[in-house]
């Protein structure tokens, strides 16, 4: 499962890699992609339509905006979420980064 706190967007990403521990890279994102990003989260519904279950062995993504938590199973994701999830995904595979980036890995505690 692909997980991309939002209200940290601005400043650090955080993504597991398998195994102990967890690695956050902090950044900042370049004006455009942060544009299109509010422009996809202002689209978005109160609810989200039903459109079926999805893969069960795909990814999940979960997404909590302005109090509402909004999910979808890949394969399944509404029209609506598209647009949010693919800019998300965009930016936890590195793109619209500026500035310096900084890596940082975490032991397990």
């Amino acid at each position: 499962m692909r997980y991309l706190p939002l209200l940290a967007l601005l400043r650090r990403v955080a993504k597991r890699y398998g195994g102990a521990g967890r690695r956050y890279v902090d950044f900042r994102l370049q004006p455009a992609l942060l544009r299109r990003l509010r422009a996809a989260l202002a689209r978005l519904p109160a609810r989200l339509p039903r459109v079926g279950r999805g893969d069960r062995v795909g990814e999940t993504y979960l997404l909590r905006y302005r109090g509402r938590t909004y999910w979808a199973r890949q394969g399944a994701v509404p029209p609506v979420l598209r647009p949010t999830v693919a800019t998300l995904a965009s930016i936890a595979d590195g793109a619209g980064r500026a500035g310096r980036v900084t890596e940082i890995r975490q032991a397990p505690s």
